[in-house]
């Protein structure tokens, strides 16, 4: 079998904002992150992912108590707070995760205060669509938390490789992205109509991926994510 073509996926993101006459400044990063979230659902179709987990300080918006997440972010594991004494203050624990309790920290130097209690009045909030965690509580954040999470594997760089194949997958996923925004901003029935039909067309694309087995020979799609 002939093998798959392969890009990296700064190509993807070029092409997009390129055939769309999207401007770079202002839309690069958005169109990057529809790019992660399609990768991440076709992935999920095909049980492809490459995951592991990551263990990451974020800078808190102290203004509004906001935290971006990582580009590569699918699910948390445990999120809390850094201490003077080098340990960590968990918040709260993914209780959906399997064997939790058994995490440790793995950032060196720093270790996981407990695995059994929760330290402060922290609730919080993630908002996958917009990918950022929405904090609250009476304890103050030092303008960073800790966030252990479990990783695509996916980044916005020239190290990330992805088959060719899925490229107009990705542009009529963003599409359809588009239209979802254009909905919620001008909400009439030329803008309904016109996220139906992109939601249509991304699904067909997806369908053909399935149908065709040069691509998704899910082993080869699979091999196909990594980082070099």
């Amino acid at each position: 079998m002939d093998t798959p073509a392969i890009i990296d996926i700064a190509y993807a993101i070029d092409n997009i904002l390129l055939s769309r006459q999207l401007e770079r400044q202002t839309n690069e990063e958005w169109v990057g992150l529809q790019i992660i979230n399609c990768i991440i659902e076709l992935s999920a179709l095909h049980n492809a992912l490459n995951t592991g987990t990551k263990d990451v300080f974020l800078k808190v918006n102290t203004d509004t108590n906001t935290v971006f997440l990582p580009t590569d972010f699918i699910n948390w594991i445990l999120i809390g707070q850094k201490g003077t004494d080098d340990n960590i203050y968990p918040f709260d624990f993914n209780d959906e995760i399997p064997l939790i309790k058994s995490v440790s920290c793995g950032i060196e130097g720093y270790k996981l205060k407990s695995t059994e209690h929760r330290f402060g009045h922290i609730e919080f909030n993630i908002n996958e669509r917009d990918r950022y965690i929405q904090l609250r509580g009476n304890t103050a954040f030092n303008n960073e938390i800790y966030l252990k999470y479990i990783t695509s594997g996916v980044q916005l760089d020239r190290q990330t490789i992805i088959p060719l194949i899925i490229v107009p997958t990705l542009g009529a996923y963003v599409n359809w992205q588009m239209a979802i925004n254009e909905t919620r901003n001008v909400k009439t029935k030329a803008t309904l109509q016109n996220e139906v039909r992109e939601g249509q067309i991304y699904a067909n694309y997806v369908r053909g991926l399935q149908q065709n087995k040069f691509a998704v020979s899910l082993q080869d799609f699979s091999r196909n994510f990594y980082r070099r």
